[in-house]
């Protein structure tokens, strides 16, 4: 079922406001809806009312997608181009979350969307007054690469994730630079976000390189991984395999094979998380795939990036499986890089070969182990 174009009718009704209220480039439509709110001093369920879009919606993710009518109403009554509006949602990444189970299946597949909350740059914040960003809703985005910075996944002062429920239609909407956290009645955190420290990172940090291959492919550009020869499947296979290595990587792979392929700051800073969070048993390690903090996105998607950047199957594989080998076998997610369906054929090759070579290993340990044995034996028997 195609939402576009809007019914004949979609406007009627609806007026134009007398002010406009231009986006910020790059943000989602709740923080555009809220900044347009906080302009005319009104509840947010007033403005959109006025726009002929729903009051409530069920989640906060909700809120970044809209139908073709609310498109155009929303157009004419705030006088913003309708593509202008669609870029501030899910759209923009060529895909609709109101088509229902399949689509949003697919979206969750291949967005990596963060329907709970929502990481952020203070710097952004601060530069832009708090308008929020589409992309920091996306898993896919860890870094903030114009300000060289890990993104923030929590308040620095309550510990609690941001945008995690609907904006609340009855109020003037709050400050975006401020923490919302807390449960009615209770006010609000509103600790200034702009202050939350982050891992900053040097010039031409590997990080850095991983987050602007993975902007390319978020915006359908195609950039080189070699492990795919030249004829690269579609993006959403390529960002499917890209998860599902990362997934595996910070849930399962050990520290010392991290600490090989990372820098000392992001080695030493996962290193750290792990501790407080009792890796691999914590509680944090049994939601990880569905929102994972930006240092763990970071560190699995640069070591896979580094994987299907390979030119060369066997070293693919080589390193592959030297991941393989240092890898929790009691985790939560040991068996996540066994999903074969969920992987292109290039990645699932590479993927049996490594398990070949990490079955090779095993065989030749457990032999040794058997003849240490044996020879420390005087009965001849193995102990």
């Amino acid at each position: 079922m195609s939402l576009w174009p809007p019914s004949r009718h979609a406007i009627a009704g609806v007026r134009t406001l007398p002010l406009r209220f231009a986006p910020v480039a790059g943000e989602g439509l709740d923080s555009w809806l809220e900044a347009v709110a906080r302009g005319y001093d009104i509840p947010l369920g007033d403005l959109v009312s006025s726009c002929g879009i729903a009051r409530t919606r069920p989640t906060a993710a909700s809120w970044l997608s809209l139908t073709c009518d609310e498109v155009c109403r929303l157009s004419h009554a705030a006088g913003v181009e309708p593509e202008a509006i669609r870029a501030m949602t899910v759209e923009h990444y060529g895909v609709d979350v109101l088509r229902g189970d399949e689509v949003r299946h697919h979206l969750d597949r291949a967005l990596w969307v963060r329907h709970a909350s929502s990481r952020f740059c203070p710097d952004c914040l601060r530069e832009s007054d708090g308008r929020w960003q589409l992309s920091w809703r996306l898993n896919w985005h860890f870094v903030c690469v114009k300000h060289r910075c890990l993104l923030a996944d929590l308040c620095a002062v309550c510990d609690g994730a941001q945008r995690t429920r609907p904006p609340r239609a009855r109020r003037v909407p709050e400050s975006g630079i401020r923490c919302r956290t807390g449960a009615p009645p209770s006010p609000a955190c509103a600790a200034d976000l702009t202050g939350t420290d982050v891992l900053r990172l040097r010039e031409e940090h590997p990080l850095l390189d991983a987050q602007r291959i993975v902007d390319d492919l978020l915006d359908e550009r195609s950039p080189h991984l070699s492990v795919y020869g030249g004829n690269p499947p579609g993006r959403d296979r390529i960002l499917g395999d890209i998860k599902t290595l990362s997934q595996w990587i910070f849930a399962s792979v050990g520290q010392t094979e991290i600490d090989r392929h990372l820098p000392a700051d992001i080695g030493t800073a996962v290193e750290a998380h792990r501790r407080t969070a009792a890796w691999p048993h914590g509680a944090a390690w049994w939601t990880a795939r569905a929102t994972p903090s930006s240092l763990d996105t970071a560190a699995g998607i640069t070591i896979a990036l580094e994987v299907l950047a390979l030119d060369e199957f066997s070293s693919a594989a080589a390193i592959l499986a030297q991941l393989m080998g240092s890898a929790n076998s009691s985790g939560p997610y040991r068996a996540a890089i066994s999903h074969g369906p969920a992987l292109t054929s290039a990645v699932g090759a590479i993927h049996r070969a490594a398990h070949v070579v990490t079955r090779a290993e095993q065989k030749k340990l457990m032999s040794r182990r058997f003849y240490r044995g044996t020879a420390a034996s005087p009965s001849g028997i193995a102990t």
